[in-house]
């Protein structure tokens, strides 16, 4: 599988992520999904630039542990 991700998930786990967060607030539930992919687009993307410098025998890992988290995430 070609890894397509900007930060640490791929458009996928973002929408996974997105029907596993659930809010009460509607305002909240309509804004979650754009949140969850500016976090993981900007914030997340310069954290794993800065760790593929510092430490990169660590970023297979850290991608790996991300996915089994996402595959585990049961969405209904």
């Amino acid at each position: 599988m070609v890894d397509e991700r900007k930060g640490i998930l791929t458009p996928e786990q973002e929408d996974i992520v997105e029907k596993a967060i659930r809010f009460k607030n509607p305002i909240l539930e309509l804004v979650d999904g754009p949140i969850i992919k500016t976090v993981d687009n900007v914030f997340l993307e310069k954290l794993m630039t800065y760790l593929e410098g510092k430490f990169p025998e660590y970023v297979p890992y850290i991608y790996e542990a991300i996915d089994v988290v996402c595959e585990s995430i049961k969405v209904e």
